[in-house]
């Protein structure tokens, strides 16, 4: 069974029916943007300070949420350090062995190849990350069960004067010599 939307979602996608929301329960919005945990990473700490403005300025972050991004960050952390240790530019991988140039390759005690053991770690947390990114609406399918509406491009005052004033827009521009191109 698919999870429930947040409300804020159904509001942004038209689906709210107020009738049916009399029980769900309604954390309040933060009022401003959270500030980022002292205890991330360095690359949780870029991910937490990139999400939450986005995440705020969408109506998708509450204060209980705000615990979710936190482990989504913390995931995301481990995921790219897991990621550093399958550099294979690293002194690690500095070997002249060719099956372990690529840093996704190991040997193990007896000398055979096995999949190195960062691989696996990065792995679970990417699982980790891309479910957390699922639940914010932050993937291009959950992004597409959320329907969140296209912003429409806000009306230039000056056009709409122009318009209301029948001008319909600026004069059209004239070559340089005074004519038109229609000018014969």
């Amino acid at each position: 069974m698919p999870s429930r939307k947040p409300t804020a979602q159904k509001v942004l996608t038209g689906t709210f029916r107020p009738d049916r929301a009399k029980n769900e329960p309604r954390p309040a919005s933060t009022s401003s943007v959270p500030r980022c945990p002292s205890s991330l990473g360095r690359h949780g700490k870029r991910l937490w300070r990139k999400l939450a403005p986005r995440l705020h300025r969408s109506d998708l972050l509450t204060e209980v949420d705000e615990l979710s991004l936190e482990l989504l960050c913390v995931a995301y952390d481990n995921y790219k350090r897991a990621l550093e240790l399958l550099d294979p530019r690293d002194e690690i991988f500095a070997l002249e062995d060719p099956d372990l140039a690529s840093g996704l390759l190991s040997r193990g005690s007896k000398g055979q190849l096995r999949r190195h053991p960062a691989v696996d770690v990065a792995l679970s947390w990417f699982s980790a990350v891309r479910s957390l990114l699922v639940e914010f609406g932050m993937t291009p399918a959950s992004r597409g069960r959320i329907g969140l509406p296209h912003k429409e491009p806000e009306e230039d005052p000056l056009s709409e004067l122009l318009e209301r004033r029948g001008g319909g827009g600026p004069p059209p521009l004239r070559a340089a010599g005074g004519k038109d191109d229609n000018d014969d």
